[in-house]
């Protein structure tokens, strides 16, 4: 209950932010990129992975100067969290601040059609630099608070925060 409480706080600030943002000066991007992500605590269990890389495809708006709103897919291979199969995270950030910045997220996990029951919430800084023209590169650490019960095919539950570290190459359109 309280993570969509959290969530709808976001969403309201970004519905705020956006009121005041006038669309000529509205920055879209649009990237890729890869996270290396640890599990905090140990994992006992067999055919749960502590850490890997996973893939994400990424936009972001960024409808005022100090605030950007993002949303992410990202794909982690089997066992991740214990899962047999690919895990996919959608994944939402609001952003304050320009080169360097920080901010909060929310987002769940999705594998073999079933969807894990509490969503994770994030915490993020990072720094958002243009390599060329057009071209940015994006360096981030995030922290979230995860709990991994419906993904994983044993009977426990895995109670572990995860820390990732990220990087993305954007366009701006």
């Amino acid at each position: 209950m309280k993570e969509w409480l959290v969530v709808t706080l976001l969403a309201c600030v970004v519905l705020f932010a956006c009121l005041d943002a006038r669309a000529e000066d509205t920055k879209h991007y649009l990237g890729f990129g890869f996270r290396y992500w640890r599990a905090v605590e140990d994992i006992e269990l067999v055919d749960v992975d502590e850490d890997g890389f996973s893939w994400i495809v990424t936009y972001q708006m960024k409808p005022a100067k100090l605030i950007k709103i993002e949303a992410d897919i990202e794909v982690m291979s089997d066992n991740y969290a214990g899962s047999k199969h690919d895990v996919y995270a959608p994944q939402g950030y609001i952003l304050l601040g320009t080169g360097i910045y920080a901010g909060l997220g929310a987002g769940f996990y999705l594998a073999d059609g079933k969807i894990e029951e509490n969503p994770f919430l994030a915490l993020r800084a990072g720094i958002f630099a243009e390599l060329f023209p057009s071209i940015f590169i994006d360096f981030n650490a995030n922290y979230r608070f995860d709990e991994w019960n419906d993904l994983n095919e044993s009977d426990e539950d895995i109670d572990t925060d995860t820390v990732t570290l990220g990087l993305a190459v954007r366009k701006e359109f």
